[in-house]
């Protein structure tokens, strides 16, 4: 197994700024309270309407450590009260969010050694 630093950036379209922030603390709180999201980070740009979850996984490859990371942010939006409409659909793999249409804008992961290294 090999330790992966992961994140998921998601970006919020037609959204009013009203809404995005008062949806922000309810994904953070959501996020917080799930197992494997207890130690996760979890920052925004209202700016761009994005949030970013990041989780630090054991896994056996990178494929599955961003997996995982998408399911966690994923049950995140559910359980704040966003639907994922269109994520298996997605031929990327990138998912749809909706608290009002969030999107995955990126998803990574890196080794330890890399993420020292960069």
């Amino acid at each position: 197994m090999t330790k992966y630093f992961t994140e998921v950036v998601c970006q919020a379209h037609d959204i009013d700024r009203q809404i995005f922030d008062a949806v922000v603390p309810e994904i953070a709180d959501a996020l917080f309270s799930l197992d494997g999201g207890a130690g996760a980070s979890f920052s925004t740009d209202p700016r761009a309407f994005t949030v970013t979850f990041g989780f630090m996984f054991s896994s056996r490859s990178r494929k599955d450590a961003i997996e995982k990371s998408k399911v966690i942010a994923r049950t995140a939006l559910h359980a704040s009260g966003g639907v994922t409409a269109g994520w298996d659909d997605e031929p990327d793999g990138s998912p749809e969010f909706e608290p009002v249409d969030f999107e995955t804008v990126s998803a990574s992961a890196q080794t330890e050694r890399e993420k020292v290294a960069a």
